[in-house]
């Protein structure tokens, strides 16, 4: 069975005089009924391509939709697009839909990111007779722009955030109960990092960001330089707390230094200050952090001092 659309039109002789109709039939049961031309094009198309009439009904999807969807032809086709789709993002293992557009797919171990769109299909007489839904993937491209978003926030040795990002977040966190900074300096790594080169003082550093990780896995920990590092605490915390989580520290990286002999005598110091003043400047805050941390090691290193107003 084919399917047309019909229009007619009035004729009229030279003199006005209504003498007859023509009609046209338009067969567009071409859409449903693709040429082996067109199928050959729409399987050659880098994207993944899904074809829909104009009442939502599948008509047909390309290779690379079966290769991306993990579908077949026969399983879809027939079906209304509105139920396939919603039946993937039910299964948000197998699709999730972001705010921005993008698709994220995930199959076993593949996972992949679309950025779909849609094109209106007319017929020859310019009427909408469907649509083509596009998938491109862009999982390439978007691990890409991830990579050098987290290059220009992070440290490479270290992979712990750099100065730059610690005043961006402070920039957009700066409404808070409390906001505490916790002034990190490794005793004695000039020491050892001349005495047994640098390949031994970056180890040091990567221990040091391990135990920071560990220690503090909600904060922002940032490495501002050398072997200083800070962390940055949101939330109501006492004198006190905050005083044992510095001596935790310490504790805890002279127990990873005594494990080698080339940094066994390595440890830390601490300087802690914190504030409730929402317009406090976060440089304020660091200064403070800091003349603690000269406190600490001025009365012997390997200690943990808070900042006294």
């Amino acid at each position: 069975m084919r399917q047309f659309r019909t229009y007619k039109s009035p004729l009229f002789n030279p003199d006005g005089e209504l003498i007859g109709t023509v009609g046209i039939g338009h067969d567009i049961t071409d859409l449903e009924n693709m040429s082996t031309e067109m199928e050959i094009l729409f399987n050659s198309m880098p994207y993944a391509v899904l074809l829909r009439n104009q009442d939502g009904v599948i008509l047909n999807i390309n290779k690379k939709f079966e290769e991306y969807f993990h579908t077949v032809k026969n399983k879809i086709i027939g079906k209304t697009y509105d139920d396939w789709y919603h039946s993937l993002l039910i299964q948000q293992k197998y699709m999730k839909r972001e705010d921005n557009g993008k698709i994220f797919l995930s199959y076993e171990d593949e996972e992949r990111i679309l950025d779909m769109s849609y094109e209106k299909v007319y017929d020859i007489f310019k009427n909408h007779i469907g649509e083509l839904c596009i998938y491109r993937d862009t999982t390439e491209a978007f691990l890409l722009e991830q990579q050098l978003s987290n290059n220009s926030h992070t440290d490479f040795l270290t992979g712990l955030y750099n100065r730059r990002y610690f005043y961006e977040y402070y920039s957009e966190h700066h409404s808070f109960d409390q906001i505490s900074i916790l002034y990190v300096d490794l005793d004695h790594f000039k020491i050892v990092n001349d005495t047994y080169g640098h390949q031994i003082g970056d180890e040091v550093l990567k221990i040091s960001a391990q135990i920071l990780h560990k220690l503090f896995p909600n904060d922002t920990i940032t490495r501002l330089g050398g072997d200083e590092f800070l962390v940055l605490k949101y939330g109501i915390i006492s004198k006190q707390e905050l005083i044992e989580q510095g001596n935790n520290l310490i504790i805890a990286l002279q127990e990873q230094f005594k494990k080698s002999r080339y940094y066994y005598n390595l440890s830390a110091s601490v300087g802690i200050s914190y504030t409730t003043d929402n317009q406090k400047i976060v440089d304020e805050l660091i200064k403070e952090s800091d003349t603690a941390l000269y406190e600490a090691k001025q009365t012997g290193r390997s200690k943990c001092c808070i900042f006294h107003k």
